[in-house]
């Protein structure tokens, strides 16, 4: 899934993954939200259409949702980049509830 390549190259784990992270992610790949995206992802590819953007929603919100389930996505703050990352950031707490 494109938005797990893009959790590796924030260097985030899934357990600190916030909705503002998701809908930064999602106006990246081509989502109209009204939030400041970073540096572009999927360079050189269209914009998602419509149809595919609320198929990756659906998707997300039932990764996430599944990953809650199994408590995996309670935020630690000692776990909020990857083992290797150089940039420390801190997200915040997972939004179960999307």
């Amino acid at each position: 899934m494109d938005h797990l390549r893009w959790l590796e190259r924030e260097c985030l784990g899934i357990e600190v993954v916030t909705l503002r992270g998701l809908e930064r992610y999602m106006g990246l790949v081509g989502a109209e939200v009204a939030t400041l995206l970073g540096e572009p992802w999927r360079t050189g590819k269209r914009p998602y259409g419509q149809d595919a953007l609320s198929t990756a929603a659906a998707c997300l919100k039932g990764f996430y949702l599944h990953q809650a389930s199994r408590g995996i996505s309670k935020h630690s703050a000692n776990s909020s980049t990857k083992p290797g990352c150089r940039r420390g950031r801190t997200v915040g707490a997972h939004c179960s509830g999307m």
